[in-house]
């Protein structure tokens, strides 16, 4: 890994630090050249690290429970002893396990509330009084309260295949009737799967191509083969059904959360070319006589984008060891790597462009190529706000 001096000298302390995305976070500080904390309830065996030109270098653990303001404030105590000041707060900490709505304890409440709200507002006030007594500092909040929102909307962004637009009908077969817009890779195919109504339920029909089945192409940006599919009293046999009548949103969810996954993971790709891109352009391009890559201004910006890109990669490799467990329930971890991913591309996507200038959007560089495609995957099955949604549906 090349190494960063941006955070050189820094102190930095990440609550959750220890697993998750706080480890990722906690690699991108080590990587930028910070000294890096990381605090919890209990130790544990293997802490953040990073090899530097075949040096390892270790974050730090504390022990100390966020939620006790006492055991912090000790924290906070031999952090200032054993480095004089703290520049960056990251608080990462947060979350709750599964509970009904309907069923939870009101001292199941104040526990979310204390550990994801409560919590953090502390630390942050504990912090800032380091802060203020040194040069100042950065106090970072990461989602600490989304575990316990719960926001539902309905948008064309919004994908949500409980309300497919079919009908199928059972005589000797299925008919079936409706409309399908958006369907990647439609043009051409020999058959598509088709989830349709059928007495109250969402089932998945296979549809085979015919003459019958209006198909119409749809262009985009990324120039991608999209299609709309129109099926007007379209007979099938009865073994056209997938699976058992009823049961086919397990299915359909499941496969479209692994298609949420695929994306995210294309994004991450594309923005690490992005990225890389950026980089080098900043160590050639000259400006007034030197590389706009010695302005600071532009190294700050980089660095953002290199601690989010981090970030996003750990969603990523999160939901991708979590889809390897067969029975594993993925729709959080999806709808927070597509959520956070979608974040991302929007910051990378933009700062390729306004470091490039010009140049980043012609057909000369491969920039605009990338954006284009970017932009589709960010809302194709559930945009941003859709997955943030979810998540905090989810994981309320």
């Amino acid at each position: 890994m090349q190494a960063s001096d941006i955070y050189e000298g820094k102190v930095v302390l990440i609550t959750g630090g220890t697993k998750g995305i706080g480890i990722g976070i906690a690699k991108g500080f080590l990587s930028a050249g910070a000294n890096v904390i990381v605090c919890g309830r209990q130790a544990v065996e293997r802490l953040p690290q990073v090899s530097i030109n075949g040096e390892v270098k270790q974050a730090r653990f504390i022990q100390a429970d966020v939620k006790d303001s006492d055991s912090t404030a000790a924290m906070f105590a031999t952090i200032e002893q054993d480095y004089g000041k703290l520049d960056v707060l990251v608080n990462n900490a947060g979350g709750s396990p599964f509970a009904l709505a309907d069923q939870a304890s009101p001292r199941f409440h104040e526990a979310i509330l204390k550990l994801n709200l409560v919590a953090p507002l502390n630390m942050a006030q504990q912090a800032n009084q380091i802060m203020q007594a040194n040069d100042g500092g950065t106090i970072v909040f990461i989602s600490s309260i989304s575990s316990i929102s719960s926001i539902s909307s309905i948008s064309a962004l919004r994908a949500s295949p409980g309300t497919a637009a079919y009908g199928a009908a059972k005589a000797d077969g299925f008919v079936l009737n409706g409309q399908k817009n958006m369907v990647m890779d439609g043009v051409s195919a020999d058959g598509w799967i088709v989830a349709a109504r059928y007495q109250g339920a969402v089932n998945l029909f296979i549809v085979p191509f015919s003459e019958q089945v209006i198909v119409k192409q749809i262009k985009l940006v990324d120039s991608r083969n999209y299609a709309a599919l129109t099926f007007s009293d379209l007979k099938l046999p009865a073994n056209a059904l997938l699976g058992t009548a009823g049961e086919g949103s397990k299915a359909l969810e499941r496969a479209l959360d692994l298609g949420r996954l695929c994306l995210s993971s294309e994004m991450l790709g594309s923005l690490k070319a992005l990225f890389a891109m950026t980089v080098e352009y900043l160590k050639v391009r000259e400006q007034f006589g030197v590389q706009i890559g010695t302005f600071q201004a532009l190294q700050h910006r980089a660095a953002k984008c290199f601690v989010e890109l981090e970030l996003a990669q750990s969603c990523v490799m999160s939901a991708l060891a979590t889809a390897d467990e067969s029975d594993a329930d993925l729709a959080a971890i999806v709808s927070l790597a597509k959520w956070k991913l979608s974040r991302v591309a929007d910051l990378i996507s933009g700062e390729a462009i306004q470091m490039h200038g010009g140049i980043g959007v012609t057909d000369e560089l491969d920039i605009g190529l990338f954006l284009k495609r970017i932009r589709v995957a960010q809302i194709t099955l559930g945009d941003a706000d859709f997955h943030q949604a979810r998540y905090g549906t989810l994981t309320a």
